[in-house]
């Protein structure tokens, strides 16, 4: 096991990572942490008890050591079997498109673009490019000519978007992973593992965070010019994809860029979980008749997490009322699509472009549907069981 460093966390409480024979990054509290640092510098049960007797607190017995060790270790050894297992919630699989090595010499060479005066350069010509963009309004052709190729460009930027990731990693000190293909509940995507960010700074871990879209909208920026040129019609079209896929991947409630964003400069670790964690508290408050152990965070980050709680609330509840109408029409409409393209295909026909565009619009809600009430499910579910994933001996 490596032993690594403390985390940079906005928490009272010090929290410490370890690196695990599977290179996943474990979080532990600081008395497991220096407990294993202990047990590997070779000092044995009885002269750790010695070791943790104080005047406050009656000194724990070496087999109290010995079993809290024993504990920590079979959790540490359950996380490393889950490590090549688990993909994390929403994820169907990994596929590893470019390896890290290839990475890592890719980044060396556009670590430059995080140069003081690169990025002030680059971050005024994407301003400069949005405005005029906006400015002089989007242009609204789409089909099927058009669509194909943007499609391609804006996908070629999806690219971008991850060695920008990786290479605000390799630029502060983190070692950069593979590149690859994954899909997000139903939706296609590319990932670069950043796992080691969690070695930085949180001002670091920040910057890792927004650089995928730094790197992508430099790239929307040249489709733009490239449009500007040649009047081509998809590199306008992919330019506004790219626009709303930024806009959209920096929302602070969905486990994208934006999420990260707000959790690093926190220096909230689990903050999917706060919510669940404040409300238990404030309930615990109201009911206990003692007062409930004490939030972990200062009083300016819980204040924000206050804010952000009932804005998740309500942006889950706004999304769901929305959404709910148009799920029920869809579902009972969907058996009689069902029938319809059942019927046309045993007479030796095809679809028509309308049943088809019908059934696979209906088919694409049902399905995200049914993997967004999963997830809140297991959000309510997790706010009953835990509050947070620290291994504490």
């Amino acid at each position: 096991m490596e032993f690594g460093q403390r985390l940079d966390t906005s928490t009272s409480r010090p929290e410490f990572m370890v690196t695990g024979p599977s290179g996943r990054p474990i979080r532990i509290s600081a008395s497991a942490y220096h407990l294993l640092q202990a047990v590997r510098s070779g000092f044995c049960w009885d002269e750790l008890a010695l070791r943790m007797a104080s005047p406050q607190q009656a000194a724990p017995s070496p087999a109290d050591i010995e079993s809290a060790y024993h504990r920590l270790m079979l959790k540490i050894d359950i996380i490393e079997r889950q490590a090549g297992v688990s993909l994390g919630h929403g994820f169907w699989f990994r596929w590893p498109l470019i390896p890290r090595q290839q990475v890592g010499r890719w980044v060396s060479y556009l670590t430059p673009l995080f140069d003081r005066g690169v990025s002030a350069a680059l971050l005024l010509f994407i301003g400069l490019t949005v405005t005029l963009a906006l400015s002089r309004g989007l242009g609204k052709t789409l089909n099927g000519t058009t669509f194909c190729p943007a499609y391609i460009l804006f996908t070629l930027s999806l690219i971008a978007h991850e060695l920008g990731h990786a290479t605000a990693c390799k630029r502060f000190g983190a070692a950069p992973a593979d590149i690859g293909f994954t899909v997000y509940w139903i939706f296609p995507a590319f990932y670069s593992d950043v796992t080691s960010a969690w070695k930085l700074r949180r001002r670091h871990r920040v910057i890792v965070d927004l650089a995928g879209a730094y790197f992508q909208v430099v790239v929307g920026g040249i489709y733009w010019l490239a449009f500007l040129l040649t009047g081509w019609q998809p590199f306008e079209i992919a330019f506004m994809m790219i626009l709303g896929n930024c806009f959209f991947s920096l929302n602070p409630v969905f486990k994208f860029d934006g999420y990260w964003v707000l959790a690093d400069t926190l220096g909230v670790t689990n903050l999917s979980q706060s919510p669940a964690r404040l409300v238990s508290y404030l309930k615990a408050c109201c009911h206990a008749s003692s007062a409930p152990a004490a939030l972990p965070w200062t009083p300016w980050v819980t204040i924000v997490l206050a804010v952000y709680t009932p804005l998740t609330i309500a942006f889950w509840a706004g999304f769901i009322t929305r959404l709910a109408p148009i799920v029920f029409e869809r579902a009972t409409t969907y058996p009689a699509l069902i029938g319809e393209v059942l019927s046309t295909l045993v007479t030796f026909g095809l679809p028509n472009a309308a049943q088809v565009e019908n059934l696979t619009a209906s088919t694409f809600l049902l399905a995200i549907s049914v993997l967004i009430t999963r997830q809140i499910s297991l959000r309510l579910k997790a706010g009953y069981h835990a509050t947070a994933s620290m291994i504490r001996n």
